[in-house]
């Protein structure tokens, strides 16, 4: 009786350490934001997992693979993961920054634009890839906080629009309508006469 019992307890003690060698391991990759990113797992075509999805890979064996991820509230990325058989490996892609979405809701066709923090006096590099034409939207990441903007159409004429607050894991979105003409507030100390 002692001998039926102490086998059918190792039984249960050994069958799940069996059923574990032999399952396969799961990447589980985890979008903890509120809106899609796109994930390479060892180069592979980027696949898109929509805001607080999951999406997992199965492997047979142990497998080291790179995961990279970019996306509208997350700055691209890449980790290093170790997947096991039976076990459950996570990649959590969390929010890094919030979004400026921008329209252009006018009969022009933007040629530049510039977006640079609040209180900086330095506009820096163009951020607009090609030409934003009348009809078309694009996006950008950026870290939370409050920025400004300065857009130049196909006339060279510059449109602004200070103060846009942003919010991690959250969108700004703007139109073109929005912006004035008013002059350069970033560059304006620079134009006045100092005493000497």
């Amino acid at each position: 009786m002692k001998r039926g019992l102490l086998l059918l307890l190792l039984l249960a003690l050994v069958l799940p350490v069996l059923a574990c060698v032999a399952a396969e391991g799961e990447l589980r990759i985890r979008n903890r934001s509120a809106d899609e990113i796109w994930v390479s797992v060892a180069n592979s075509e980027p696949r898109k997992i929509s805001g607080w999805s999951n999406w997992s890979l199965f492997y047979k064996e142990t497998a080291i693979l790179s995961v990279s991820y970019i996306g509208n509230y997350v700055f691209a990325d890449a980790v290093e993961q170790t997947v096991r058989p039976g076990l459950i490996s996570t990649v959590d892609v969390l929010p890094s920054g919030g979004a400026i979405a921008f329209a252009n809701d006018a009969a022009l066709a933007i040629a530049e634009v510039y977006i640079s923090p609040t209180g900086d006096l330095d506009w820096g590099p163009n951020d607009l890839a090609g030409v934003l034409n009348p009809g078309q939207t694009t996006i950008w990441t950026v870290t939370e906080g409050t920025w400004d903007l300065k857009l130049v159409d196909a006339d060279y004429r510059e449109y602004y629009k200070y103060g846009i607050a942003v919010t991690a894991n959250q969108t700004q979105s703007l139109n073109f309508s929005e912006f004035g003409r008013e002059g350069d507030a970033k560059n304006a100390s620079l134009d006045q006469p100092t005493d000497n």
